[in-house]
């Protein structure tokens, strides 16, 4: 038995102690009272609660002296204490003994009065009925209230019944003096307390119970507290006249005490008809927005005979009420008829609770008995065979041969196995005839909840759900169907003869109310997370025909929401391995796209007398948009590209291809004219490349013969001629980018280049190469690092300003492509040429 089911059958056990103790008192005197109430006597006054006041006075008593309103002060020679002291004197007197009674008057005066007691007058057989009425409701009630809660250990609303049941039969009950006040021990005080808390908290509970029976009322979920303005106050009541019940019987100055710390009279009966009305309308509600059958007939049950049995009281109590009367009238008559009428609430709680199983208490107890006796039965006469078997291979072997007799206890071991195979097999069966398996379903459930969230592919996601709530709750029949492309569809069924074809678009007004009917299922479980429905669950009737109950709907709740939860992590994993899939083919075609780029650069450099030169790019993705070439001109000249695409990645590496095209198809035949070639180029890649694509591009031809270079330049970072001493040579001349517009006019240049010059061209991805802290290397620093390469190769020198610029970011990202191209005019006409391409 789980922890907190002890506690609270421990907690069961004790209440249905304390209020058995009242009632067996209670009970003992009424039926003594019944058999020789002649025998008795009559009290001779009334005491006014918790005071000590005397409110009504018999004849006897005021021949005595005695009048309403005198303060009693001792009785038979004891201090006045409480109850408890006028009490007992009366159960212990008899017809003509004397009662000696000291009071104090309104006036002040103090006076003593010996009464002479009488016997009590007959009773009437109404009187009869309605006394013994009063004394069996309450136990009928604590007996139902019990009998729900026991059964329902867990279940909060069977709790609330408990309470209503209890505080009921204490509303309505019998209460007399000798069963509150009859004796003198320590459970007096705590019976009292029970029966004043009781007796006033019935209304709070009949309000719980309409707000949260058969399901909780939809108003209470959206405001909670709401119900609280009422119950609350009511409730302080209650623990203040349980308080009062305590002190009563011996305390009585301090339960006047406390009585009067809250004291509102009879006006506190308009707030406890108040939550009457509550519980009314709760009810009358849930019977016009039940959605199924079943429950709008149990409900209406409730509904019709709780009004029936409640409203005639509640029209008599509210009349006396507003007439100043007792809450209940004055004629016995009166008391009786109403008695008989609250019968009713009771009754009709009896008929919905266990005839039309509403809590399934009724299934729960007969199946289980069932079980109990199959089960156990069963492995008793598996245990009897067995032994059988044992006893009869030691009976007959004496007289065996040794191998006969291995023969006999081999087929008596091989008999046991077949009993046991067999014994499974039924008790298999039996599990399926009483619709239950040998271990506890809601253990099942509550493992599969936990299960499924390790779950992360959809099939078999939905495969291990149907099959164990089928399993757990022997359902035949279910299908869970998922959410895709904007409608249900069945993803996994179970019990259905043909393959489904229900569809349910996901824009259908109640879409679980479209799907249940589709698939006549009885029960519908959404499964969704963040206000999404992502599937739903239609489960068709069990096999015992059995409703759901509210453990079954809250154990299945409890799985749909984790089912959900898996189920969109299914969702998401498999689009995490589709994205994956289609990053690592993206990143096949780049690879692939970077080995054809790389292609594109010049593999092999033509040699050029005097001239050392090497160029190097390295794209800040797989591919980049930054080019640079050199191209053998028919007439032994040199040609020098670069530039730099806008963008980055593909889009930018086809720019960067279709400009190296463009390039190479003007220069083929060689071409005096630059500025005309770059006129063409710009419309060759305007017209090849979107209107937002552009290119800075520089093209100029050496001449080693002269060492002239002409170029021009388009837009692009000016390349520099570093000159001793310290002068810098910027080539700027040229025009605007390539590719924004059509048509452009380009002007060329000449510099001649002196031996020992270092030529310079860059992208801006190596100047604006930039650190942890959005610093740029800059111009700057790369002319001062290019100063320092004097006399060093053009392939040494291309690595040296390249590492420059790699430590001064210190290992942050690269942001843009990285090209550069080094010339040096060597001082003797040797031919160099190094090509680095990373």
């Amino acid at each position: 038995m789980p922890k907190r089911s002890g506690i609270l059958y421990a907690a069961l056990i004790l209440l249905l102690a304390v209020s058995l103790m009242y009632h067996v008192r209670e009970l003992s005197f009424m039926l003594d009272f019944l058999r020789h109430g002649g025998e008795r006597i009559q009290a001779p006054f009334v005491v006014g609660l918790p005071s000590a006041k005397i409110v009504k006075v018999e004849q006897e008593a005021e021949l005595a002296g005695l009048h309403e309103g005198d303060t009693i002060l001792a009785i038979s020679r004891r201090p006045y204490r409480g109850a408890v002291d006028f009490t007992l004197p009366i159960l212990e007197g008899h017809p003509g003994s004397r009662l000696e009674v000291q009071v104090q008057s309104a006036t002040g005066a103090v006076k003593t009065a010996s009464i002479e007691l009488q016997s009590p007058k007959p009773l009437t057989t109404g009187r009869r009925v309605q006394l013994i009425t009063g004394a069996l409701i309450p136990v009928f009630c604590i007996a139902l209230g019990v009998w729900v809660a026991a059964v329902r250990i867990r279940d909060p609303i069977a709790w609330i019944f408990l309470g209503m049941m209890i505080s009921f039969g204490e509303t309505v009950g019998t209460t007399t003096f000798a069963g509150l006040f009859g004796h003198e021990d320590w459970l007096q005080p705590i019976l009292t307390g029970y029966e004043e808390f009781s007796a006033n908290i019935w209304s709070v509970f009949l309000m719980l119970f309409g707000v949260y029976f058969p399901e909780r009322l939809s108003i209470d979920r959206r405001w909670p507290w709401l119900k609280w303005l009422v119950g609350v106050p009511i409730a302080l009541r209650a623990i203040q006249s349980g308080i009062v019940g305590v002190f009563w019987g011996s305390h009585v100055a301090t339960a006047t005490a406390v009585s009067e710390f809250l004291h509102i009279g009879n006006g506190f009966t308009l707030v406890h008809l108040l939550a009457i009305l509550c519980f009314f309308v709760s009810i009358g509600y849930k019977t016009l927005s039940a959605t199924t059958p079943d429950a709008r007939r149990r409900v209406s049950l409730l509904c019709a005979g709780t009004i029936t049995s409640i409203t005639p009281a509640v029209v008599i109590i509210l009349v006396n009420v507003l007439r100043g009367l007792p809450i209940l009238g004055e004629s016995p008559a009166e008391m009786f008829v109403l008695y008989l009428i609250m019968l009713g609430f009771p009754l009709t709680i009896a008929y919905v609770i266990v005839i039309q199983r509403a809590m399934d208490v009724r299934v729960v107890i007969r199946q289980g008995l069932q079980y109990l006796l199959a089960s156990k039965g069963l492995v008793a006469l598996q245990v009897i065979l067995s032994a059988a078997v044992v006893i009869a291979a030691g009976a007959f072997g004496d007289n065996m041969k040794r191998p006969e007799r291995i023969e006999l206890i081999a087929g008596g071991i091989i008999a046991i196995f077949v009993i046991r195979r067999f014994a499974l097999s039924v008790r298999i069966w039996i599990d399926r005839r009483f619709f239950r398996e040998a271990y506890d379903a809601e253990q099942v459930l509550t493992e599969l909840a936990d299960k499924v969230r390790t779950v992360v592919e959809t099939g078999p996601l939905l495969e291990l759900v149907a099959n164990r709530i089928s399993e757990a709750l022997h359902i035949p029949r279910l299908a869970v169907l998922v959410n895709g492309g904007g409608a249900f569809q069945v993803a996994y069924a179970l019990g259905y003869p043909n393959a489904l074809n229900v569809i349910v678009p996901a824009d259908t007004p109640e879409p679980e109310e479209a799907a249940r009917k589709a698939l006549d299922a009885e029960l519908a479980l959404p499964l969704s997370l963040n206000r999404k429905t992502l599937g739903m669950i239609m489960l068709g009737p069990k096999r015992s025909e059995e409703p759901y109950t509210k453990a079954d709907v809250r154990l299945l709740s409890s799985v749909a929401t984790q089912t959900g939860f898996a189920l969109e992590n299914s969702r998401l994993t498999a689009e995490v391995a589709t994205e994956v899939a289609q990053r690592e083919r993206v990143n096949r075609e780049i690879e692939i796209a970077r080995e054809v780029q790389e292609r594109l650069f010049p593999q092999e450099l033509p040699e050029m007398a005097g001239l050392d030169y090497a160029g190097s790019c390295r794209p800040a993705l797989g591919v980049g948009g930054d080019y640079y070439d050199f191209l053998a001109l028919p007439d032994g000249k040199l040609g020098i590209a670069i530039g730099d695409v806008s963008g980055k990645g593909i889009p930018a590496a086809l720019l960067m291809a279709s400009l190296r095209a463009s390039l190479r198809g003007q220069t083929i035949h060689g071409s005096e004219d630059l500025a005309a070639l770059m006129g063409n180029v710009n419309k060759l890649v305007y017209d090849s490349s979107s209107s937002n694509r552009y290119a800075t591009f520089f093209y100029g031809q050496y001449d080693p013969a002269t060492r002239c270079l002409s170029y021009v330049n388009g837009g692009h970072n000016p390349p520099l001629v570093f000159r001793q001493p310290r002068q810098i040579i910027r080539l700027e001349v040229g025009g605007p980018v390539v590719g924004l517009l059509p048509m452009f006019t380009y002007e060329q240049a000449e510099v001649t280049l002196n031996p020992g010059d270092l030529f310079l061209a860059f992208t801006d991805g190596i100047s604006e190469a930039m650190n942890a802290a959005d610093e740029e290397w800059g111009e700057e620093r790369l002319i001062e690092e290019a100063w320092r390469l004097n006399g060093k190769n053009a392939a040494d020198s291309m690595r040296e300003l390249v590492a420059s610029a790699d430590q001064f970011v210190a290992g942050a990202k690269q942001h843009d492509d990285m090209t550069i191209i080094i010339a040096r005019v060597c001082p003797l006409r040797i031919p160099v040429a190094v090509a680095l391409v990373t």
